[in-house]
């Protein structure tokens, strides 16, 4: 297919500047409104180096949005001047959270989700959480200001000695996920046990069978275990 240069659209009189500005900067009322909500909702972390911003299913209710509306909402994040590691954490309808990631300088965004189970991009990245958007934003802030801070001190690479003691991927999962609860809980968050407990039935050391109190004393008893 042969390609069109703007001085041959020019002399077509195709109208470039109506296009350019149709395409870059007019928004529909909703896409407004949506914009509006996800910055209410923003909040920065590590010297105003890391945005996070929530988009719940009520948010895209009100702002009445079609998923044709959403088409770069993620890059939103990305517009705020000194941000490095800027996150959109969006509900589900299925009660997951999808996250999207943009970073910038030399900040892998595919090596930071890649520590969730997800990946894409260097600049650009995105996983999917088995949690609630609030619950997602505390994981991703906390994993990403340890980043930041082996990034700052010239190690872009994650490692940390809970996933350091086993290298499989059933004790990376549980692992992670007793950090989110025991991070959680520490905010006073109220955490559903629901993922643990399928993850602990791969363990014959941690007692899925009883209550949830008891689910999660095993689970801290075989996890401090496996750090000793």
């Amino acid at each position: 297919m042969k390609s069109i240069s703007l001085e041959e659209l020019a002399d077509c009189e195709v109208d470039i500047a109506g296009i350019g500005r149709k395409n870059m900067f007019v928004k529909s009322k909703q896409r407004m409104a949506l914009e509006e909500l996800l910055k209410n909702s923003f909040h920065f972390s590590c010297n105003d180096q890391i945005l996070t911003g929530i988009i719940t299913l009520n948010d895209l209710k009100t702002a009445d949005i079609k998923d044709s509306e959403l088409e770069g909402i993620n890059s939103f994040v990305d517009q705020v001047e000194g941000v490095k590691i800027g996150v959109t954490i969006r509900e589900m309808p299925d009660g997951n959270t999808r996250c999207s990631m943009r970073t910038s300088d030399s900040i892998s965004a595919d090596e930071i989700f890649r520590f969730f189970g997800g990946g894409g991009h260097y600049h650009a990245a995105a996983c999917i959480l088995e949690m609630s958007v609030y619950e997602a934003r505390i994981i991703i802030e906390q994993v990403c200001e340890s980043f930041l801070r082996k990034y700052e001190s010239g190690c872009v690479i994650i490692r940390d000695d809970d996933y350091d003691k086993e290298a499989n991927k059933e004790m990376k999962e549980f692992m992670f996920e007793m950090r989110r609860i025991l991070v959680t809980k520490n905010r006073g968050i109220e955490v559903t046990l629901k993922r643990l407990r399928r993850i602990c039935q791969n363990f014959d050391e941690v007692n899925t069978d009883g209550t949830d109190e008891e689910l999660l004393q095993s689970a801290e008893e075989y996890r401090n275990k496996l750090l000793s």
